[in-house]
């Protein structure tokens, strides 16, 4: 972001004399400018980039020679020698004028200077594109023009008559959009190249007043003193017409005796020639930029001028750049037409400008200097609001800020409190800043009043609409038919107030901004917007009959602010949750079903009816991450089935509802780390069905399936394996003997599906016994079981449960090193989890992608992966997943050589270990903690001299390594995966204390394990670990064949890390082994060059550190 600059521009005789031919020293353009800029490193852990303060400001030095720019960091503070330049130039500019090219011409654009254009100017975000467009016009004419060149050069230089490109140029959006904006900038970059600007802007007030826009720009030239006066004395005849604007010039255009039988339009012509003259007497001094602002509130003697001067100031230093909201041109304006012509004729180039991005509008109101700090929630509800404006947005932000300031909820550290941003996020979409209101009244005040009145209807329907709906809703007006609708319709089209989509009977509207329809229903009254959602809601239940699932959403909307019954309400909206539910929209599904349980009565069938949506805003909620809230619906919904009274018909059915919330309760016990509270639900369930000899129902298969994925959790396998074999063998004969019993046409929460016997509960059995057997390190068996599971779930068309399934089909693939079958199933995964909004699966998506790009040597798209999968996990409260990604994320920041951010990282995963007592990933974290010993042994080793002390403090360091992998080895129910690798890191530390017998041992036997349980990866490097103990012991001959097999490995899985790694190795035992032979020592080093190239590009710094000691050496 731009604070400050200042430029100067010297023409530098560089002394380049041709004796010989007799030409004259070349004179080269040198400009300098030093600007002050605040910068952004980008990196995620960086506070002062998070909180959008930036680093600096720091000076830069930009030189341009001969149109090639290079930049100079400076510092914090400018030196003397430029301090002294600015100094002396404003003091000598004083006396000094310009008389010929070699003087010095310098200008000084001050910090607190006034910009071109407007007094307060947000910053230009998202405009790249056009505005680099825009700066290569500038480029493009100064290039064209030769105004650069001498006058004898000038003689001789051919003028061929060649096409030129357009040199009016129109930026065209609707209001808010940024075309001032990009015209601002780019008039500041021509004042940066010593250009004229001269700016008109046009008010709607001044519509009907002739050549407006151009008198206020003939008076900014003669106030800037563009052109001198004797010039216009002296061609008196040819500039008198321009008094007509400029009264003022009487003094200097004697009266001259004029035919008084011209017609109008010949003196109209003589005053457009006596403009163009007059900018093309500027242009011969100067280059000359003419801005427009707002030419769709331009008469049309300005149009029709604009139009003339386009035609005829190509080859000319002069850019002409417009703005205008092409929607708001009224028909029959004289702009539409001439626009047309200059386009057709290639006269004009338009540019249109889009809506911006989200994340631009985030950083838009994060760089404001006109907005405060707006916290990251609202900014992005804003962001939602403006829908790519980013007028509206700023105005929106600086409203918002306004509001934190007057309202400031906050704690008792003195921070906005959590409260006080979930309060103002409803607050914010009723906020509308008096200059968005003006605006958009400005625009709605060009309308009839009868198409006003009937886009405030459609304001009551949303941001879209159809037409049958709107022609219901204009019904009650007299004389209104279909005819009518459509002519007002159109009217709201040809004024850009709606777009339409659509042919034949489905014609959808849609305003042109959503903040017009909340203005709109904002400026009724309550009692008409009350009538108006009645009226809605009559006509869409009347045409969704038949149908009502379809329109629930909407009539629910309408009867909630219609004050309608509230056994009504609750119809539609259960109607509405069930709708968002088939579509797996879950955060939509909960949203209806708690209006419906909130609308219901306190009778028999009522509390029945609401435990039923208890079940379905559990299971809601659940998947949305919100454990907590899921486990009290589902607390709720068990009170209401215990205090039931049923007759004996019932009373099993009761049973194993209240079996099934126990065990819903469980799961979420479970997944928080709470073993001890899931097993005691479990148990409860198990006792009650019991009690009524329901232990081979379906609700005792799934507390068996349940109960087998605790003791997956805890370790024990084989008691695993054995409850859901148990649970398998049962959901096969319920399911074979039975068919799947359904309650009724609407969908069934997972606790009534499990009730009547669920087609994929075999599925969901076989789907565990393969995590089971990944876990266990048996991937063939365990890649049977997940596509067993994926079938099923396929044919049954279960999105969440194929997203499952596939994620850990990725896993295995990981695992096996099948990178690009790995990249698939978790790409498929995460696209299913974010389409229905489960958190929980997004959290292992992002995760597991940041492991498969950390193995590929993906260091920074692991890290971002990574650290998104960790918030993800602490969002949701899943602890376990947390303690797994900040692991990795741990190993990450290892490989970039940031061994205090690994420290930190594996802090935090150690923490979420112990809080969810889950063993396994527990050893994960205490690996990567050896892991993060080896490397601090390492860097202890680059560090040192190589004396006592240095090995003293390496050992002890490789003995606590030692001492973390012991004991992560000895953890209950470790991963076959995390298994291997501690037991290779193990092996690492012995070679590294140079017990190296112990190590060879420990490596054979790892590579061994590696390549029974398909571990590639790791069976690749414990064949490079094996090859540096081989040096070792000085077997070379063996080390070579490790060597060579890693590399192989690595290469066919494409990790490009571990793949240097082993050149690294391999090239220093090259240089070592066989320095006497000078092929294989020019082999070991072009390894070592390689390795040192590709761990730059990795950003794997320790690594550097070591590969570039080693080419030192």
């Amino acid at each position: 972001m731009l604070l400050a600059c200042f430029i100067i521009k010297r023409h530098i005789n560089i002394g380049i004399v041709n004796t010989t031919s007799g030409r004259r020293d070349k004179v080269m353009p040198v400009k300098i400018s030093y600007r002050q800029q605040v910068s952004y490193c980008g990196k995620p852990r960086c506070r002062k980039c998070r909180e959008r303060t930036g680093h600096g400001p720091y000076w830069y030095a930009y030189k341009t020679v001969d149109g090639q720019t290079t930049r100079t960091y400076v510092g914090k503070t400018l030196p003397p020698d430029a301090l002294a330049t600015m100094e002396g130039y404003l003091t000598t500019s004083q006396r000094e004028q310009r008389t010929d090219t070699s003087s010095v011409a310098a200008q000084f654009i001050a910090p607190g200077a006034a910009p071109i254009g407007r007094s307060h100017q947000g910053p230009l975000v998202g405009r790249q594109e056009e505005l680099m467009r825009l700066y290569g016009l500038l480029a493009t004419i100064e290039q064209n023009a030769h105004f650069k060149l001498d006058p004898e050069q000038k003689a001789i230089t051919p003028n061929f008559d060649v096409q030129h490109s357009p040199q009016s140029i129109l930026l065209m959006g609707e209001v808010g959009i940024g075309k001032t904006r990009l015209a601002e900038e780019i008039s500041q970059e021509a004042r940066r190249r010593n250009w004229a600007v001269a700016w008109g802007r046009i008010y709607a007030q001044e519509e009907n007043i002739p050549y407006c826009p151009w008198t206020r720009i003939l008076r900014k030239t003669m106030e800037q003193g563009l052109w001198q006066r004797d010039e216009l004395t002296r061609r008196s005849l040819v500039f008198q017409p321009l008094c007509s604007l400029q009264p003022e010039l009487h003094d200097l255009l004697p009266p001259l005796d004029a035919s008084s039988s011209q017609s109008p339009e010949q003196q109209q012509l003589r005053l457009w020639e006596a403009i163009r003259e007059l900018l093309l007497l500027i242009s011969k001094s100067t280059s000359l930029l003419i801005t427009l602002d707002d030419l769709q509130w331009a008469d049309g003697s300005s149009c029709e001028l604009l139009a003339y001067l386009a035609r005829r100031v190509s080859g000319h230093p002069i850019l002409i750049v417009g703005t205008c909201r092409n929607k708001e041109l009224p028909d029959g304006h004289v702009f539409k037409p001439l626009l047309a012509s200059l386009l057709r004729e290639h006269t004009v180039e338009t540019i249109p400008l889009q809506p911006l991005s989200n994340e631009q509008i985030g950083t838009l109101i994060s760089h404001s200097l006109y907005v405060p700090n707006v916290p990251e929630p609202l900014a992005s509800r804003i962001g939602t609001r403006a829908a790519g404006n980013p007028f509206f947005a700023e105005e929106l932000a600086r409203t918002v800020s306004v509001h934190l300031a007057t309202h400031p909820a906050k704690d008792e550290k003195d921070n906005i409190s959590a409260t006080a941003h979930k309060d103002l996020n409803v607050n914010v979409d009723s906020i509308l800043p008096d200059t968005i209101t003006a605006a958009l009244d400005l625009r709605l005040g060009r309308l009839s009043q009868a198409c006003v009145r009937l886009l405030n209807k459609a304001a009551v329907l949303g941001g879209s609409f159809e037409f049958n709906t709107i022609t219901e809703m204009e019904a009650n007006i007299p004389g209104s038919d279909e005819d009518v609708v459509l002519e007002l319709l159109e009217e709201a089209l040809r004024a850009g107030m709606l777009t339409e989509e659509g042919t034949g009977l489905h014609i959808t509207y849609q305003f042109w901004h959503p903040l017009l329809p909340s203005h709109l229903y904002e400026k009724l009254s309550a009692g008409r917007r009350a009538s108006l959602h009645r009226r809605a809601a009559e006509i869409l239940q009347h045409l969704y009959q038949g149908d009502e699932e379809d329109g629930a959403m909407a009539i629910t909307h309408h009867l909630l602010h219609s004050g309608a019954d509230r056994q009504k309400i609750a119809h539609f909206a259960e109607l509405a949750g069930n709708r968002a539910y088939r579509l797996s929209s879950f955060p939509d599904a909960g949203k209806y079903y708690r209006i419906a349980a909130q609308q219901l009565g306190t009778g028999h069938d009522a509390q029945e009816r609401l435990a039923y949506l208890l079940e379905f805003l559990g299971e809601c909620s659940y998947i949305e991450g919100m454990s907590e809230k899921a486990r009290r619906f589902y607390e709720q919904a068990l009170e209401i089935h215990q205090r039931a009274s049923l007759d004996n018909a019932n009373v099993a059915e009761n049973v194993q509802l209240q079996a099934l919330l126990l065990c819903e309760i469980a799961t979420i016990w479970r997944d928080r780390g709470n073993n001890r509270e899931a097993r005691a639900c479990y148990e409860q369930g198990e006792q009650i069905l019991r009690a009524q000899g329901l232990l081979e129902s379906c609700a005792a298969a799934r507390i068996r399936h349940e109960q087998g994925h605790v003791y997956a959790i805890e370790g024990k396998y084989e008691d695993a394996r054995r409850m859901v074999n148990e649970a398998l063998k049962l959901f096969e004969k319920i399911i074979g003997q039975h068919e799947p019993k359904s309650r009724s046409s609407s969908p069934s929460t997972i606790i009534r599906r499990a009730l009547y016997g669920d087609p994929i509960d075999p599925g969901r059995a076989h789907w565990l016994l393969g995590l089971i057997a990944d876990t266990d390190g048996q991937s063939s068996e365990s890649l049977m079981h997940y596509k067993v599971a994926l079938a099923l779930y396929e044919q049954h068309s279960r999105p969440r449960y194929i997203a499952i399934v596939s994620n850990d089909l990725g896993n295995l693939y990981l695992n096996t090193s099948q990178y690009t079958l790995a990249q698939a199933a978790f790409r498929r995964s995460l696209d299913l989890a974010e389409r229905i909004g489960h958190l929980a699966l997004m959290c292992l998506g992002h995760g597991n992608l940041g492991v498969l790009a950390l193995r590929l040597g993906n260091l920074e798209e692991a890290e971002l992966a990574l650290r998104k999968g960790a918030t993800l996990a602490e969002e949701g409260e899943n602890l376990a997943n947390g303690c797994l990604w900040y692991a990795y994320l741990a190993t990450v920041l290892l490989e970039q050589g940031r061994l205090v951010d690994a420290s930190v990282s594996l802090y935090r995963a150690l923490k979420l270990s112990r809080a969810s007592q889950f063993l396994p990933y527990l050893a994960t974290a205490l690996v990567a903690v050896g892991s993060l010993r080896i490397a601090q042994a390492v860097t202890i080793g680059l560090g040192g001299e190589g004396d006592a002390d240095t090995v003293h403090e390496v050992t002890r360091v490789l003995r606590r390594a030692s001492n973390t992998l012991q004991r992560a080895l000895h953890c209950e129910g470790v991963l076959a995966e995390t298994r291997t690798e501690g037991r290779l890191a193990l092996a690492q530390v012995n070679w590294l204390l140079g017990d190296l017998d112990l190590a060879y041992q420990q490596a054979t036997q790892v590579l061994e394990d590696a390549h029974q349980s398909e571990l590639v990866w790791l069976e690749a490097r414990a064949q490079r670990i094996l090859g540096g103990i081989l040096v070792q012991q000085q077997q070379l001959v063996k080390a070579v064949q490790c060597f060579e097999q890693a590399l192989q490995m690595f290469r066919k899985c494409g990790m490009c890390l571990e793949e240097t790694r082993t050149l690294q190795t391999y090239g220093e035992m090259l240089l070592k082994g066989y320095k006497h032979k000078e092929k294989e020592y020019q082999r070991g080093m072009g390894y070592l060059r390689e390795a040192r190239r590709m761990f730059i590009r990795c950003h794997a710094e320790l690594d550097v550190r070591l590969v570039k000691r080693l080419l030192k050496q």
